[in-house]
């Protein structure tokens, strides 16, 4: 049995009683599941039960193991002859009791700071939980819930931010901050959009600045967030200390916050991801593809659970052609070989059984876009294309997976292809003629 992702040792259930294995809630080292029973509780009674069932044990290396008397909390949204009226909390609205956690934000800001460089890293956000008691620490739900960056200076979309989490040493989440909004790197070109724009996730609000996000960032322990100019900033930044009075760093602005001891950390999909997903970035950073070459976007191993939350692919091709553009997007599931760097297309499971998932019929229709993007730039929750130049053969665009989640239980590979054949088969003719395709893709996903 599986409760919010994590492992416990079955047991008989008593009768009557369902637990809902997503609908669950952490509170320091404990997670409750949400049960119900029409045998247990009065016609009319609105109340809930929430019932223990894990406890996570600094002892036994982190893993979860199964409380040895599941104890039972209740919701307070009962009806005065309801049996669970003894309930101290009754008539309150419907939270868990006694153990609610206390949700608090914190957060901070930089004003007009000039201590950006190139090879150096500033410290935008250092945080750590502060649980009731230190045996909590481990297993604290926190998240973040904003980001916003301003700044007008050369190469500020190249400016690198990373979150390190719950204290590694090399960060999960490394990104460039205009491809880590969906903005491919194409300098200044008009056919860039400049006008300001905002969705669900993310937004830009001003000609070079005034990006930022709401990606919810689980961690445990701490979390610390950093900025670094990108290599092609003016090179009077590159030093600690200008050379020269006038040679002082850029001047940039920023907003972080988040949440601690969060009673619920990410949904997506309409569902709640179990206590312990992260979210990972995967990067492919200026690869050149031949024709019906298959670019593996990100590679999750076998044994792994998650799912995808944002795609981000530039891309530029050759001699004025967008035909590399007919190339489907396909997700593999259920891997078997982890080895296997680039899988044959196939319209069917291959001898492994590992499960082809076609994800598009093109790849501007995986972005929701037609005919090669044929009416121009556009900005949704769903997805959005950033930049387009049909003479450059270049595009960027952006995917999100909330309102259409992917998920998957056993390691994943999405791959974009150069190009396709006429029907997306394996075999057969290029259609189109497609050129070689130079490709800059981020892929964002959740793993438990």
């Amino acid at each position: 049995m599986s409760v919010a992702g994590m492992a416990v040792t079955s047991q008989e259930e008593p009768p009557n009683r369902i637990r809902d294995n997503y609908k669950s809630v952490v509170v320091g080292d404990e997670s409750y599941v949400h049960v119900s029973s029409d045998s247990d509780k009065d016609d009319d009674c609105d109340c809930e039960e929430w019932e223990l069932v894990v406890v996570n044990d600094d002892n036994n290396n982190g893993n979860s193991i199964r409380h040895d008397e599941p104890e039972a909390m209740h919701s307070t949204h009962c009806q005065e002859d309801c049996h669970h009226e003894e309930d101290q909390n009754k008539g309150k609205p419907p939270t868990l009791s006694p153990h609610a956690p206390q949700c608090q934000t914190f957060g901070t800001m930089g004003k007009a700071q000039q201590i950006l460089h190139v090879g150096h890293e500033a410290v935008l956000l250092e945080y750590h939980a502060t649980p009731k008691n230190s045996s909590d620490t481990k297993f604290f739900s926190c998240v973040m819930t904003h980001f916003w960056f301003g700044g007008a200076f050369p190469g500020v979309e190249e400016t690198r931010i990373r979150y390190y989490i719950d204290g590694e040493m090399t960060a999960s989440i490394d990104f460039q901050l205009y491809l880590g909004h969906g903005m491919g790197l194409f300098g200044d070109d008009a056919t860039t959009d400049c006008s300001p724009w905002m969705t669900k996730f993310m937004g830009k609000t001003g000609t070079q600045n005034g990006i930022h996000n709401h990606y919810r960032i689980p961690f445990s322990r701490s979390i610390r967030v950093t900025a670094e100019l990108g290599p092609t900033s003016c090179t009077w930044w590159k030093n600690p200390k200008p050379k020269q009075e006038d040679e002082t760093p850029p001047m940039v602005w920023w907003i972080l916050r988040g949440l601690s001891n969060a009673p619920k950390g990410v949904t997506l999909g309409g569902m709640d991801l179990p206590y312990g997903a992260r979210l990972r970035l995967a990067k492919v950073e200026q690869y050149t593809a031949q024709p019906l070459e298959e670019v593996v976007l990100c590679h999750i191993p076998s044994g792994s659970a998650g799912a995808l939350f944002q795609v981000t692919v530039a891309a530029q091709s050759t001699n004025s052609s967008l035909s590399f553009m007919e190339g489907c997007v396909r997700a593999y599931l259920n891997l078997q070989d982890d080895s296997r760097s680039n899988y044959t297309t196939s319209t069917n499971d291959d001898a492994n059984n590992e499960t082809l998932l076609m994800l598009s019929s093109g790849l501007e229709d995986y972005f929701l876009g037609t005919y090669y993007f044929k009416t121009g730039l556009y900005h949704a929750d769903s997805a959005g294309l950033t930049h387009l130049d049909r003479t450059k053969a270049s595009f960027s665009a952006y995917r999100f997976h909330d309102q259409d989640p992917i998920f998957f239980t056993n390691g994943l590979r999405l791959t974009c292809r150069c190009g396709e054949t006429a029907h997306g088969t394996a075999d057969g003719k290029a259609s189109l003629n497609p050129q070689p395709t130079t490709y800059t893709t981020y892929v964002w996903y959740y793993q438990w």
